[in-house]
Parts: C-alpha cells; sequence; structure tokens
C-alpha cells in the first residue's frame, strides 16, 4: 500500500517526461512510466491504482491532451486510455481474488476501532506513530471476530481517520489545511500557461 501510494505520485511526473522532455529524459520518462505502471500493478492497492489513473487523466486533461467532447488524436490520450483499460483490468483480477472483500470488512472495523480512539482524546488524539498501541485498548468485538484476538495494526488504512485518531482534530485540521494549500499551488500554477505541464 505504501509503495502504491509513492508509485501513483510520480505518474504524472513520468508522463510529464514522457510526452513533454527531449532526448533523455523523454527515454527516462517512458522506461520510468513502465516501471512505476508495473510496479503499481505489483502493490494489488486499488487505491493506488485509481490514484494512478486520476493522476494521469488530470495531467493530460490540464495540459490539454485529453477532451472527452472529440476523438483521442494525441499521443497523450492514447495513454490515457491505455491506462484506464489496465484499470478496469486490473480492478477485475482484484474482484476474483478471495481475500479483497475480507480486506474492505476488515477495514470497517478497523475504522470503527479507530473512532473509539477520537472519542477518548478528540483534540490531541493518542500521538504520532501509536495507533497500534491504542489500537490495543479500542478494538471493537467485530474487529476482533474478523481479524482474531491477538493481531493488530500499525495504521488506520486511512489518511484522514488515521490523523485523527493519532494527532486529533487539531492534527487533522493540519492536515486538511496541508492538503488545501498543496490544491491552491496545483491551481495556481494550472492558471500560468507556462508552468501549467509541469
Amino acid at each position: 500500500v505504501y509503495l502504491g501510494a509513492c508509485l501513483l505520485m510520480a505518474v504524472p511526473l513520468a508522463l510529464h517526461l514522457a510526452l513533454d522532455a527531449s532526448g533523455l529524459d523523454r527515454f527516462l520518462g517512458w522506461a520510468g512510466g513502465f516501471l512505476i505502471g508495473a510496479g503499481l500493478l505489483l502493490t494489488y492497492s486499488r487505491g493506488a491504482w485509481l490514484g494512478a489513473v486520476l493522476g494521469a487523466l488530470a495531467y493530460l486533461w490540464w495540459t490539454g491532451r485529453l477532451r472527452l467532447a472529440t476523438r483521442p488524436r494525441t499521443l497523450g490520450a492514447w495513454v490515457a486510455a491505455g491506462l484506464l483499460a489496465v484499470l478496469l483490468l486490473a480492478a477485475g483480477a482484484a474482484r476474483l481474488r478471495k481475500t479483497t472483500s475480507a480486506s474492505d470488512l476488515g477495514r470497517l472495523h478497523l475504522w470503527a476501532s479507530a473512532w473509539g480512539m477520537i472519542r477518548e482524546r478528540p483534540w490531541l488524539g493518542t500521538g504520532p506513530d501509536n495507533f497500534e498501541a491504542a489500537l490495543r485498548r479500542h478494538k471493537t468485538k467485530g474487529f476482533m471476530r474478523h481479524t482474531g484476538i491477538t493481531s493488530g495494526q500499525s495504521n488506520a488504512h486511512n489518511d484522514l481517520v488515521q490523523a485523527a485518531a493519532t494527532t486529533g482534530l487539531l492534527g487533522l485540521a493540519a492536515y486538511l489545511w496541508v492538503l488545501w494549500a498543496a490544491a491552491r499551488l496545483v491551481v495556481g500554477a494550472l492558471a500560468d500557461p507556462a508552468r501549467r505541464a509541469l
């Protein structure tokens, strides 16, 4: 999951190099994109797959390579169509895995357990990197029934739930502010034609 989260952030950069650069940078973009795609598939992280495809589509849309109302005419549009096809195939393969639904149900029980942490210490949370220790006290019956009495989990499998449980509502507010500030920077860059592609 962590590898997928890191790799998906490199997809737009690889696309930028592959489509807008020249020479060695272009080759590195295509080679890196191939390796990133292979790594993403091997993570079996549906969230990483979806994030990678959405990041690629957003990059191609904002750079004018993809228009939904017209036929794909550019290499970027064909890359987007290929990425979407890969995502659909990978999602179909994931549905065939028996552990997928069990993993999803386990996350719901995990989030219910995290809710106990948030209620106990709403303002400052349980402390950074203290999720697993706090989970011992807040496991719900459903979580124990699903994963076993002695099982643990080092994170909440959700950034917002993790922030709320470990750093409290103040930490969650700070995290949301960082996301908002980053979004403002992106929107500002998109408004500037010189910086739009990068």
